[in-house]
């Protein structure tokens, strides 16, 4: 992954509640919604991000984070019956955009042996870190357990970004 110039990254991903930010994610939501129907769906917000909308292709390793980002949006408004994002959505899917790719760079830190899930040894190893990145953390295998929601012997990265975004995870070279 690439050096995030995450300013850069902020100003490409308008999310905050300002006239000009409101403004730029009208555009933005309109280039992506190609067929003019009002909603876009994940293929449509991938092709934006790697593309010339965004511009991001050399931030994002794996569209994991977006998938994962786009499906957290589609939960947070509690409209899962279908799987486009509508406009008053779109404000929100920027913003686990960009805080999935933050807890997918984590993830990536921890993930020592680059198989993408974090074993138990892989995340005792890491905890020094996550640490660092989320205030209060004591015990490395009650947030082991506290992450792994599905039972499993390790943590995919769909628990990790969950656990996350619960716990306020914060790496120190962002802009946050």
């Amino acid at each position: 992954m690439s050096h995030i110039n995450w300013a850069e990254l902020r100003r490409k991903l308008p999310m905050s509640e300002s006239g000009a930010d409101a403004e730029s994610r009208a555009v933005l939501f309109e280039k992506i919604d190609n067929k003019n129907i009002g909603k876009i769906n994940h293929a449509q917000v991938i092709k934006a991000i790697r593309g010339d909308i965004f511009g991001l292709d050399e931030v994002f390793e794996s569209d994991a984070p977006i998938i994962l980002a786009f499906r957290k949006a589609k939960v947070i408004n509690q409209d899962v019956k279908d799987d486009l994002v509508d406009e008053s959505e779109f404000k929100q899917l920027l913003y686990y955009i960009r805080q999935y790719l933050e807890y997918s760079i984590a993830f990536s830190k921890i993930d020592t042996s680059k198989d993408k899930i974090l074993s138990k040894q892989e995340f005792t190893q890491g905890f020094p870190q996550l640490q660092k990145w989320v205030k209060g953390l004591t015990d490395a295998e009650k947030t082991f357990n506290e992450a792994n929601k599905n039972g499993g012997p390790d943590i995919r990265l769909n628990e990790f970004c969950d656990w996350a975004l619960e716990n306020d995870l914060d790496i120190e070279e962002d802009d946050d």
